[in-house]
């Protein structure tokens, strides 16, 4: 594929997609609006990831879950550390 494996490749995109809504988790304690935004955000995201994963990429392997698992340990890890930074608030 045509695509940078670095940035677009299924790991780097799961990656970007954790880490947004890590921030739209932690920033809507702040700022409720947010949350709306984090929202938006990912219903653009489903539009658009909607038609490019099964029209316009190639087929890839299916890793069995792998990426998920992943995603959710990194999620449990980052809340935790939010927890524990708003312990000293």
């Amino acid at each position: 594929e045509p695509e940078d494996q670095d940035y677009y490749g299924m790991g780097s995109r799961s990656a970007r997609w954790n880490s947004m809504l890590l921030i739209g988790i932690i920033f809507s304690t702040l700022c409720p609006p947010i949350a709306v935004l984090t929202f938006i955000n990912f219903a653009i995201c489903r539009l658009e990831y909607g038609y490019l994963i099964p029209f316009a990429e190639s087929k890839k392997a299916d890793l069995g879950g792998a990426f998920w698992v992943r995603k959710v340990e990194h999620i449990f890890i980052g809340c935790g550390i939010y927890c524990i930074l708003m312990i000293g608030v």
